[in-house]
This record gives C-alpha cells, sequence and structure tokens, in this order.
C-alpha cells in the first residue's frame, strides 16, 4: 500500500492534502506514510501564514490556521500540534494569542518559548488579546494574575527578537498599564502598541479587523 501511495503523482497528493479538515490529519497522514514528509511540507506547511490561538470562558478553547490562499482550518488543541505548526510552518507571519484566564499561563508560556526557540521565524505581526475587565486587573505573578510579568518579558523578548521583520505588536486590552510595562522593558522597540477595549474580539478573531492587521 505505501509503495502504491508513494507513486501517486504530486498534483494528486495536494488533492489529498486539501480535503483533510486539520493540521492533525495532516499530521496522521505523515506519520502513516513518512514518505510523503517532503511533498506534504510543501503543499501544506509552507502555506501556513497566520496562527490564531483562542480561549475565553465563553467560546472555549481553539486554535485556527489561515493559509496564503485565505482558507482557515480549525485546528485540534494540543501540545505537539501547536509545536508542529510553530515549528514548521516556515513562511509563518502573523501570531494570534487571545486569552482571558491565568489558567492558560503555562500554554501560552509554552507557545511563545517555541516561537523564541524556532529559528528563521520571520513575524511581521504579533496580536496579544489580553483581558478588559477590572477582575483581570494586572497584579503581581504571586497573586496568580493574568499575564504574569515573566510572561510579558517574553513576550517583550520575542519582540525584540522579531525586530528586524515585525511592523506591528498589537495589544488589545483597555489596561493601559500593561502597554506602560512593556514600554519599560524596552523603549527601543519600532512598533505601534495600541490599547483596544471590545470583548467581542473574542468572537470575532477571523473577521475583517484581524485579517486586515494580518495583512499589515
Amino acid at each position: 500500500m505505501e509503495y502504491l501511495f508513494n507513486k501517486i503523482p504530486p498534483h494528486l497528493i495536494k488533492k489529498i492534502c486539501q480535503r483533510c479538515e486539520n493540521a492533525s490529519d495532516i499530521l496522521s497522514l505523515e506519520r502513516a506514510y513518512p514518505d510523503l514528509n517532503s511533498v506534504l511540507r510543501t503543499v501544506f506547511w509552507t502555506q501556513i501564514r497566520t496562527l490564531t490561538i483562542l480561549d475565553d470562558e465563553h467560546h472555549g478553547s481553539s486554535m485556527w490556521i489561515s493559509t496564503r490562499d485565505d482558507l482557515s482550518y480549525g485546528v485540534e488543541w494540543t501540545t505537539d500540534v501547536i509545536k508542529d505548526v510553530l515549528t514548521r510552518s516556515c513562511e509563518l507571519h502573523s501570531f494570534h494569542l487571545l486569552c482571558d484566564s491565568a489558567r492558560n499561563e503555562t500554554m501560552s508560556a509554552f507557545i511563545v518559548d517555541i516561537l523564541l526557540s524556532t529559528e528563521d521565524l520571520q513575524l511581521t505581526s504579533i496580536l496579544l488579546g489580553l483581558p478588559s475587565t477590572s477582575k483581570f486587573a494586572f497584579r503581581t505573578e504571586s497573586h496568580g494574575e493574568w499575564p504574569s510579568r515573566s510572561l510579558l518579558k517574553c513576550l517583550v523578548k520575542l519582540v525584540d527578537q522579531q525586530k528586524s521583520t515585525l511592523r506591528h505588536f498589537l495589544i488589545l486590552s483597555a489596561q493601559s498599564h500593561l502597554l506602560r510595562f512593556i514600554r519599560g522593558e524596552n523603549n527601543k522597540l519600532n512598533t505601534e502598541f495600541v490599547g483596544y477595549c471590545d470583548p467581542l474580539i473574542y468572537s470575532v478573531f477571523h473577521y475583517p479587523l484581524i485579517r486586515a492587521f494580518s495583512d499589515g
């Protein structure tokens, strides 16, 4: 079976990839047919432009990838898939993290750490959606509030690391002190910091606002 599958022309393999519903299906296909790795990487991984991770108490957890053809795929929420998307999407340009609870601190730190350690990553935009209500007030890390200072410092490091290609670093939050904190960590960043308060952002992340931002 593997021998026959390997004889399928590339254009038919591309059709198979297009029929896969999400990145998890692509990974399953790769594990089943390891010889197709190079083809799949050309067909699928090089097309990913935007990664959006969404998690809040109203809409649940989800992860989306958008391709250069303006198609969006829902992706299974697992650390392995997140790592694969971040490290293998060689033309990933935009990264969106929209969360509203401290329970995502570990996951967010994990994601940012992968971004920091990924070679040849050239982001043009980073979108960080932070809680805008008073109950999520930014305090000290010891209180377990979201986001912690350590995570913000990692984000500052990420922005600094990507400064040669990064055009926009947008924070969606009414908490102006978050902006002051990041500016205080590195006041030489040549990026745009924009305060924005709109709870609906957590449900319309794939709408024109985000798309326009991703397109620069």
